[in-house]
């Protein structure tokens, strides 16, 4: 079992972060299954298109390109820490305790095995906003922040391939107590 500095350390280290990134736009087609329900001819329809199809405000679309997303890169953050060799675990719910996106079984600084919980907030914005995805009550010490910028005007895949060039940029930003 790894130590909770190598994880910290890990997550702090731009091979996470490129890795993330590279697994979200691997399976980013996947969120956007309703495209060929919502419109008569499929080829070229972007993101933009797709957020138009679903909401009228534009502040609307942005919310739910990101939600959408933010639920695969809580999953591929999961993957990716386990692809490392972490015990990397699904969202937990454990009565009166932290309420968390995911967590992770790591040995503390004697040795001993203790569980670090981590929330995750995405967004597009330019400043650190957006939307948490875990339970209200309990908050967590260890926050994984995702900020991207969006390439909207890209057909979205319709075949199951991956949507390579999904993210203009992105940022990912590790906080713990």
């Amino acid at each position: 079992m790894k130590t909770e500095p190598e994880l910290m350390e890990f997550m702090r280290t731009p091979e996470f972060a490129r890795r993330l990134f590279a697994e979200v736009e691997e399976r980013a087609a996947q969120p956007w299954f309703e495209v060929p329900l919502l419109f008569d001819s499929v080829p070229d329809i972007t993101l933009s298109d797709y957020a138009a199809a679903i909401e009228d405000s534009p502040a609307q679309q942005s919310v739910f390109l990101t939600l959408r997303l933010a639920y695969l890169f809580e999953a591929v953050a999961r993957k990716v820490l386990v692809d490392a060799g972490f015990e990397a675990k699904n969202k937990t719910h454990i009565v009166n305790a932290e309420k968390n996106d995911f967590c992770v079984d790591v040995l503390d600084a004697s040795g001993s095995p203790t569980t670090v919980y981590f929330e995750m907030k995405t967004t597009q914005a330019e400043k650190w906003t957006g939307a948490t995805h875990s339970i209200a009550s309990g908050k967590v010490k260890n926050y994984v922040l995702i900020q991207y910028m969006l390439n909207k005007d890209i057909p979205i895949p319709t075949n199951g391939k991956s949507f390579r060039g999904i993210f203009k940029k992105g940022h990912v930003a590790v906080i713990s107590d």
